[in-house]
């Protein structure tokens, strides 16, 4: 992170360019991973062919618990970095490569 504020003078977060929620199910206590509620048209996700609805369940061969460890792994990655996601769409498994973006400032366009 040091490096990042050294080199660009803030922290540089990568970012999937979606927004995401937990399963709807997670209340069942059996389901995992975050839900896609939006993906920024141009962005990475829409690039890489993902829909909002889309349930990621897995990111670079881990399990995703939930909407906040994924937001908290996400930002832990450089922009550029590829990720492997595994989704599922409609129940229907697949997997997908994203390579992150750098994280919008708000305020700037």
């Amino acid at each position: 992170m040091l490096e990042h504020i050294i080199k660009e003078g803030r922290v540089v977060r990568g970012w999937l360019g979606a927004e995401y929620l937990d399963s709807p199910r997670a209340s069942e206590g059996n389901v995992r991973g975050a839900t896609l509620a939006l993906v920024y048209p141009g962005g990475p996700a829409d690039v890489a062919g993902l829909r909002p609805g889309d349930h990621l369940v897995g990111l670079d061969g881990e399990p995703v618990i939930d909407s906040m460890d994924l937001r908290r792994r996400e930002a832990e990655l450089n922009p550029g970095h590829l990720v492997s996601l595994s989704v599922l769409r409609a129940g229907v498994p697949f997997s997908t490569e994203v390579e992150l973006a750098p994280r919008p400032v708000p305020g700037e366009a």
